[in-house]
């Protein structure tokens, strides 16, 4: 079972809480390891000082810990990577996070180790805050690694939320070296020995006569890990049958490129120290040069540019000869980068990882154009493996377990290439569509905004072509579901309006496209739902009205396809809300009545169809309400009496479904509502106390989950109301205050919230008449009118317009006029 939480910041500010602000754990019992595993480089020069120092400022409480060294390449990585392994059996649970774009956004990928499900409307800074409180309650000792966090304000903005998990031991590694906020571990260059010691395991055809000479140019390539590991693995390549190639002569290849020239500009040989050393270069220049004479095949290089703009995380064998099994002779062509030094390979786990200075290097030194040609096939491969089945929007070829991977080396190349090509706008409506399924909108809303830009300059930049105008189509579309979802009406009106527009100008160039035709049939259906949130129910009705005639069309054309009998049948769904809406009630019966012969068709065809019995039962629910509006309660009872059985069987099939529980309870209070209206009040009570029973049950289930709250105040004021009809005073007395009980307690955890401030005035007002006429006590149900009527007072602070509201107290204040001559 499923636990429901709302967030730490939610609890304290409970003003500004909503449903969205809720997030699911699977279970409590969380895994040992947290995230994905570190790289090891299979040679690790010995650093147990600084290991050993580690260890004893993290014991010490020193949380969180910044490791640092002013540039990259020096070891830092590998350091954390080191304390991890090395401890790893000291701690309950272990986390290793990339930092590629912010902290926030590395935390977030811990959400699934933990088994948490957020809301899909919750903004991605409370799921962040949602992690570190999950973090902060987890068995201790833990340990959480953030790697590669070099945003200052970055790190400054997030030090305080981080220290708040004081159950866990964090470290941090950073360039950054004036972060004095919290404590700070300077990660060191090697010394003499541990250079020659690094140098020798890469190339152990080192001379111990060179030592001074390598001295020199670590001095003056800063030191840098990976340069020392890479000069090492560039001699050992040109010297594998006899030494030929010497690290002197290595360094007057450098200097006739112009770099490590000697001081007074000489070129030097062995005896550089006689004329004062050798000019200090950039890492990344001296990496420009390799890269230069290292004799790299084209096909080497193209792969450098795809380790280029992946993320610089360990990456499985596996993952990469199948994104780049097109690739000619992937295998030797990894083997050969890492032996030349460009990717390192770890033999244990099969993965490889680009150092991030090898990556601005190969990114520094082509083209933007360039770089895509290299990374095509790793683009199309991703695109291929993200794909989904239309409608739902699951994956089709990967699990969603594997999907977290291929997104994040998605999400890398699209930090990277922003060009309006067409791989890059697919790859990234891909990201979207897989964000938007799982259920984070933030997330889904960032990659389509940038996915419709893309399309957008493809179509001005290629007008003519019809791909591109309907990709844009399907853009919008997609961006504004996205609009809908986080309640932004303005812009889903303008993004359906555009792919109503553009999708209606292709089908009348191709009027013969059953896919055109189909496409602005759900243009019309999209634009008619949000003009409903709008109430402007003439609009509505135009648009439905056009959506159910292409649907009708599309079924009549192709009647045995079951995709258009069913959008049809949806169609008169729709339609005969409207029509209901607009008031004519012959129509809406025309209407529904359709939908429920189209939708037992259905269900007479696929009785084993979960979704169609569901379908059907609301279907039979929808007639129902509307006959009941209609005063003919024996054709009402009738359709409730259908809806309840089906509900029941979907609940009793699938007993773990929450929503067909809530459905059933749903099902169970229309036909108590029924039997009150016609005066059968023992039959009302029992479907009522089954409503409150399955509430009661979904509230214990899942308490801090307002919709489960708020119904079972809902059913406790049925009760009471049908005990009061009864006569049984007392029963709806205890009902009514077990009410007011719950609706005081959701109006003080929730007071902002409108809907629920409206039902406690109205609580108030009922348990007010209740007094005056059933016990007599004026002064009672005056002190009740008086509760709603602050509450009214406060509602039409936030809309004076509403009529509703002012109706209300107008009411209530007459209420109190009647019984004023008590005071």
């Amino acid at each position: 079972m499923k636990k429901i939480y709302t967030s730490r910041n939610s609890r304290k500010n409970k003003n500004q809480i909503h449903e969205e602000d809720y997030y699911y754990i699977q279970s409590n019992i969380f895994p040992k390891t947290l995230g994905k595993l570190p790289f090891l480089p299979n040679v690790f020069v010995e650093r147990q000082n600084d290991i050993k120092n580690i260890r004893n400022l993290l014991l010490e409480g020193n949380n969180p810990l910044v490791l640092f060294n002013r540039e990259a390449g020096i070891g830092t990585t590998s350091v954390a990577s080191k304390y991890y392994y090395e401890f790893q059996n000291e701690y309950k649970h272990i986390g290793w996070v990339h930092c590629k774009k912010n902290i926030c956004t590395a935390v977030l990928t811990l959400a699934q180790s933990l088994g948490i499900e957020f809301n899909e409307k919750m903004a991605e800074n409370k799921r962040y805050k949602c992690i570190l409180q999950v973090l902060s309650s987890i068995e201790k000792p833990c340990l959480l690694i953030i790697d590669d966090v070099n945003d200052y304000e970055d790190l400054k903005n997030n030090i305080d939320k981080l220290n708040e998990c004081s159950n866990l031991h964090i470290l941090i590694t950073t360039n950054i070296t004036n972060f004095n906020l919290i404590k700070n571990y300077h990660v060191k260059e090697l010394n003499e020995e541990q250079i020659v010691a690094l140098f020798r395991e890469y190339y152990p055809m080192h001379k111990d006569s060179d030592n001074v000479l390598l001295g020199e140019i670590c001095r003056a390539a800063g030191y840098n890990t990976q340069v020392i590991i890479m000069f090492a693995k560039h001699l050992y390549e040109f010297n594998q049958v006899r030494e030929t190639y010497s690290l002197n002569k290595l360094l007057e290849e450098f200097q006739k490129k112009g770099l490590f020239l000697a001081k007074d500009n000489q070129i030097i040989g062995t005896e550089y120290h006689v004329y004062g050393g050798i000019n200090e270069e950039k890492p990344e220049d001296i990496l420009k040069v390799l890269l230069e004479i290292g004799d790299l095949t084209e096909q080497e290089k193209s792969l450098l540019s795809v380790f280029a703009v992946l993320p610089s995380i360990g990456i499985t064998h596996k993952d990469l000869t199948d994104l780049l099994s097109q690739v000619k002779g992937i295998e030797l062509i990894l083997a050969t980068l890492s032996q030349k030094g460009w990717i390192d390979f770890n033999e244990s786990t099969k993965t490889y990882k680009c150092n991030t200075l090898v990556q601005e290097t190969i990114k520094k030194n082509k083209s933007s154009m360039e770089l895509l040609d290299d990374c095509n096939v790793l683009i199309e491969s991703l695109i291929s493996r993200l794909e989904y089945e239309p409608g739902t929007g699951h994956l089709t070829k990967i699990s969603y377990e594997k999907a977290t991977t291929i997104i994040e080396y998605s999400e890398a190349i699209l930090q990277f290439f922003k060009t309006a090509e067409r791989s890059i706008s697919v790859l990234c409506e891909r990201i979207g569509r897989y964000h938007a399924t799982v259920g984070n909108l933030t997330k889904a809303l960032e990659y389509y905004e940038e996915c419709t830009e893309l399309k957008k300059k493809l179509y001005n930049e290629y007008p003519t072509n019809t791909g591109f105008k309907f990709g844009l189509a399907i853009a919008y579309s997609q961006l504004g579901t996205v609009y809908k979802n986080i309640g932004n009406l303005r812009k889903t009106l303008m993004c359906f309006k555009e792919d109503a527009k553009l999708t209606k100008e292709l089908y009348e160039e191709y009027p013969n496209s059953v896919a055109l035709k189909n496409g602005l049939a759900m243009s019309y259906s999209q634009l008619g739902a949000t003009y409903q949130n709008t109430y402007n129910f003439s609009k509505v009705l135009e648009y439905f009205e056009q959506y159910t005639k292409l649907k009708k069309e599309l079924y009549e054309e192709y009647p045995n396809n079951m995709g258009f009998k069913n959008g049809l049948a949806v169609s008169y769904s729709k339609l005969g809300t409207a029509y209901r809406d607009n008031g004519n009630i012959p129509k809406a019966l025309e209407c529904f009545n359709e939908e429920i012969k189209l939708f037992s068709e259905l269900y007479e065809a696929n009785p084993t169809n979960i979704r169609i019995k569901n379908a059907l039962a609301i279907s039979y629910s929808k007639l129902g309400l509307l006959y009941k509006n209609m005063n003919n309660f024996d054709k009402a009872l009738k359709y409730f009496m259908e809806d309840t059985k089906l509900t029941k069987e979907l609940y009793e099939e699938n007993p773990g479904n929450v929503g067909f529980k809530n459905g059933l309870a749903v099902s169970y209070s229309k036909l108590g509502s029924m039997y009150k209206s016609k005066g059968e009040l023992s039959k009302a009570l029992e479907y009522f106390e089954e409503y409150s029973k399955l509430k009661k049950e979904l509230y214990e289930e899942c308490p801090d989950f307002i919709g489960f709250k708020n119904g079972l105040a809902i059913s406790y004021s049925k009760l009471g109301s049908t005990y009061k009809n009864m006569g049984d005073l007392n029963k709806a007395l205890e009902y009514y205050e077990k009410y007011i009980k719950l609706r005081t307690e959701l109006h003080e955890e929730y007071p902002q919230n409108i809907g629920l401030k409206n039902s406690l005035a109205i609580a108030y007002y009922k348990i007010g008449m209740f007094y005056k006429d059933y016990k007599n006590s004026k002064k009672r149900a005056y002190k009740y009118f008086q509760e709603s009527e602050k509450l009214l007072i406060e509602l039409l602070k936030y809309m004076p317009q509403s009529v509703i509201f002012s109706s209300f107290l107008d009411k209530v204040e007459k209420r109190m006029k009647s019984l004023k001559n008590i005071h």
